[in-house]
């Protein structure tokens, strides 16, 4: 890598993340290790550690070249508003070049008003990690209505991008 990027890789594979997640195709590591999942989907050739902090209600991945990190992802699922705060509040104090949010909330496992309530929507993402160098690759599931959307927010571009899944 020689110091370059990896932003390709990872945000290739944030965005299968996210695809897996919509179409309910995510394998069964990804329920209880989701950040053991993509950092198996980022390139090989770079050096991963995988951490959740204890009490941590998020996962995280970062990604090494040259032994420097150059990028970290904070993984949530179904995470409350006050857990993706903290997430995001994690990304915003690192040091590293690419911070990425994966943010996947789906309706289905929710059972009552209050987890409904939980769920930031793509507005709302926007306002978190606007002008803040994050970029939020954002997926909700609602299989109830038979909808889902995926979504790429760019925090410095201060854009929402639709993705197809």
């Amino acid at each position: 890598m020689h110091g370059k990027a990896i932003g390709g890789p990872v945000n290739e594979s944030c965005e299968t993340v996210c695809r897996d997640f919509l179409r309910d195709e995510l394998p069964e590591l990804a329920e209880t290790h989701l950040a053991r999942y993509l950092a198996l989907l980022i390139d090989h050739d770079h050096s991963h550690d995988v951490s959740a902090a204890e009490g941590s209600p998020f996962q995280c991945v970062h990604a090494c070249s040259n032994r420097k990190e150059s990028s970290v992802m904070a993984l949530c699922m179904n995470l409350s508003r006050n857990g993706t705060m903290e997430a995001v509040d994690m990304l915003k104090a690192s040091g590293a070049r690419e911070r990425t949010l994966v943010y996947l909330y789906s309706f289905n496992k929710v059972t009552d008003e209050n987890g409904i309530a939980e769920a930031i929507m793509e507005a709302e993402m926007l306002r978190l990690v606007r002008n803040s160098g994050i970029t939020a690759f954002f997926a909700v599931l609602d299989g109830r209505a038979g909808m889902g959307m995926m979504a790429r927010i760019d925090g410095d571009r201060r854009t929402i991008e639709y993705l197809p899944f």
